[in-house]
């Protein structure tokens, strides 16, 4: 005899008829009470499914149907249906269906394992990156991680109406669901395999710096997967890494991308001399580049050329830098409060702070400060609210205000020997005479610096 659950579970949805009611997980519950009254329990995928009427009628017909003449449907909308309840055989069939589950790899910051389902081989997960492309402290990754997408202050619709502004790979997954709608609008008839072929080939390739594993994912590019699905066989330039060079300097660059072919050539503007060049595979070049010391600073286009004369170029895709500022660090003692304990406590809070001044040497030109960390065996502060690091506050002057935005950003002007302050809580006497301190200071021309207290 079938039972009511088997009768239930065995309903097709009546939109996505390769799945059933049980493996799309919008059954939760059959409930048979003692006068034989069957309750089933189910969930939509969203509030205002108009499939939700059929399911309830096919659902019932089902269990009558299996010998439970009394039987009523009800609908629950707490907790909500994600992704999550997909079945791994749900997923198998959606896959070669050519429909994709998209999920969220998940916030617990795990550097070598994601959450279920993502961790499932049929899923495409995703991981979440902040606006400057580095991946988000809490987000999860490992080696299997299919996409990674923005997921840090992202602004969203909100549960009671209205939009706020959120962060988790829960923000990450939509980039990725919306991007697989346009893409599969373009060509309906590609599958699961060629649409994430489109969007891994594409994407900019993003190491896990945090966690120091190597994991390097790909960051979705829509416009570029677009290009690559629509235009097979076309060369498509996806990344450089690493994308600058200082003046006077050589390196090795490593070009990213679909079908580069054997014999392929590559320039990067004037002033670059590529001094060799190979092709790695169809998806790789690794090309020597020396930088002249007249060059003048600023992006320049990369372009690469297969031997039939199909060409792919990159806008911007390499940027000659400056020689990087020279800094002075001071360490002045604990003279002033301006910020607390915590990533975003960029406040008094009654306690005296590690106190600094930073100078940009004389000859080193005027520049914009655009992120700094203070770092020492004690501890790290830094102004990269994507981070759990304490907040690092800075002036223009020991008794300025703060220079730092409400997230504890900066973006501020120093000019060429001038100097600023910074101002870090002290967990537990770790501002003293005699500590290493680090203090690394990016800028908005692409360079960076760090000095030590001498």
């Amino acid at each position: 005899m079938v039972t009511a659950y088997q009768a239930a579970a065995a309903v097709v949805d009546p939109e996505l008829r390769v799945v059933t009611v049980e493996e799309l997980g919008i059954l939760r519950d059959v409930d048979i009470d003692p006068t034989g009254h069957v309750t089933v329990t189910i969930t939509p995928t969203y509030s205002g499914c108009p499939a939700m009427d059929v399911i309830r009628a096919d659902v019932t017909k089902a269990v009558q149907a299996a010998g439970y003449p009394d039987v009523s449907v009800r609908t629950v909308l707490t907790p909500a249906w994600t992704t999550d309840a997909i079945t791994e055989a749900g997923r198998e069939k959606l896959r070669a269906a050519g429909i994709a589950t998209v999920v969220a790899s998940g916030n617990n910051g795990a550097i070598d394992q994601l959450s279920a389902p993502a961790c499932v081989s049929t899923a495409v997960s995703v991981g979440a990156t902040t606006k400057d492309d580095q991946v988000a402290y809490f987000s999860n990754v490992a080696p299997f991680l299919s996409l990674f997408a923005p997921g840090v202050s992202i602004t969203s619709s909100f549960a009671g109406g209205g939009f706020a502004i959120a962060s988790g790979t829960s923000m990450a997954a939509p980039h990725v669901a919306g991007t697989w709608a346009v893409l599969k609008q373009a060509k309906p008839t590609a599958s699961v395999d060629e649409i994430l072929q489109a969007l891994s080939g594409t994407g900019v390739m993003i190491e896990d710096t945090l966690a120091e594993t190597g994991t390097t994912r790909p960051r979705i590019q829509v416009d570029l997967a677009l290009s690559a699905l629509l235009n097979p066989g076309v060369p498509i330039i996806a990344g450089v890494s690493p994308k600058r060079g200082t003046l006077g300097t050589s390196l090795t660059v490593t070009v990213n991308g679909i079908n580069f072919q054997p014999g392929a050539t590559a320039s990067f503007g004037a002033d670059i001399t590529v001094t060799s060049m190979t092709v790695v595979s169809s998806t790789q070049l690794s090309v020597a580049l020396a930088i002249a010391a007249t060059a003048n600073p600023g992006p320049r286009d990369v372009t690469v050329t297969n031997p039939g004369g199909q060409t792919a170029t990159r806008v911007g895709g390499f940027t000659v830098l400056p020689l990087p500022p020279t800094l002075g660090l001071a360490f002045l003692g604990k003279l002033r409060d301006k910020v607390g304990r915590g990533n975003t406590a960029f406040s008094v809070d009654g306690a005296l702070d590690g106190s600094f001044r930073v100078t940009v040497q004389a000859g080193s030109g005027a520049r914009t400060v655009t992120r700094l960390e203070l770092r020492t065996s004690g501890g790290v502060w830094d102004t990269d609210p994507a981070t759990a690091h304490w907040a690092l506050g800075a002036a223009g002057s020991l008794d300025g205000g703060l220079l730092n935005s409400g997230t504890g950003t900066v973006s501020f002007g120093v000019a060429d020997g001038g100097t600023f302050f910074v101002f870090a809580a002290d967990p537990s006497s770790v501002f003293t005479s005699g500590v290493s301190f680090t203090l690394t200071a990016n800028f908005a021309d692409g360079t960076s610096a760090s000095a030590r207290p001498v």
